[in-house]
């Protein structure tokens, strides 16, 4: 699969992480189509140019934004003529304030503070992401969104694209039918995209800080971890296993999954 994860990953000026979910098989042999669902990073600092690749090139119709309010204010979303913006905070400015270099040390020396460490922190935040029922809101919000877009071709992200972006493609590909195994392996390759970006973040904290534990702290909250996502398998196994939680938490029915199986496969 590593061929395909790595055909799957467009470059754009100024988005970190950008990739095409196209591909990636089921458990029954399908595919997810090609061209029209992506997931990414934050878009705050794109240019025209780059607006206009997305617009033209990939034909985006929709934009959906997982950010927390707080994070929104601090990198407000770059609006794309013919695309249609979508804010779906699914954590709010408790669980993900804007960082930035006026508050990056604060939110780094809480989260290493917490039971765990800043490891522990996001194990939890992953946790509650899939039980939490006002998270579960709005997750199924970005899934109706998807139905409602009729397959015209969407991309969704959070700030790095990895935590909350992470949960609602773990999500969507759970309704389409993939497997465990796959979804992590597909999680994990963000790793693989941002290796030199993250290294360059840690070294520079490590460097800057004199402190090997802020570093690694720090890179805990930059990177995809299996443990993280697993915790979050965990809590689905605890909620009543997959079919259970996808009807009874994440409130779809049988006609919303036939649904997304009729937009996004193949």
């Amino acid at each position: 699969m590593k061929n395909l994860f790595k055909e799957s990953v467009l470059k754009f000026k100024k988005i970190s992480y950008f990739r095409d979910l196209g591909g990636i098989p089921t458990a029954d042999g399908k595919h997810l189509k090609k061209g029209i669902i992506y997931k990414t990073s934050h878009l705050a600092n794109i240019d025209e140019e780059t607006k206009r690749k997305l617009a033209d090139d990939l034909k985006i119709s929709m934009d959906i934004d997982l950010r927390s309010p707080s994070e929104l204010a601090d990198k407000p979303e770059q609006m794309i003529e013919g695309v249609t913006y979508k804010h779906i905070p699914v954590l709010g400015d408790d669980d993900n304030p804007a960082v930035n270099k006026n508050t990056r040390d604060e939110v780094l020396e809480n989260n290493m503070a917490e039971e765990g460490g800043s490891k522990g922190h996001i194990t939890r935040i992953y946790q509650k992401m899939v039980s939490n029922l006002e998270v579960l809101k709005r997750y199924k919000e970005f899934l109706k969104e998807l139905i409602n877009n009729f397959g015209r071709p969407t991309m969704y992200h959070c700030t790095q694209g990895k935590d909350r972006t992470g949960i609602a493609t773990m999500l969507l590909l759970l309704v389409l039918g993939v497997d465990k195994e796959m979804i992590i392996e597909d999680y994990l390759y963000y790793n693989v995209v941002n290796r030199r970006l993250n290294n360059l973040y840690t070294f520079g904290v490590a460097v800057g800080c004199f402190s090997i534990k802020k570093a690694k702290g720090l890179r805990n909250l930059l990177v995809t971890r299996r443990e993280y996502l697993e915790a979050a398998f965990g809590e689905i196994d605890r909620l009543g296993g997959i079919k259970y939680y996808i009807t009874n938490y994440l409130g779809l029915s049988n006609e919303d999954t036939d649904a997304l199986k009729a937009i996004y496969l193949e």
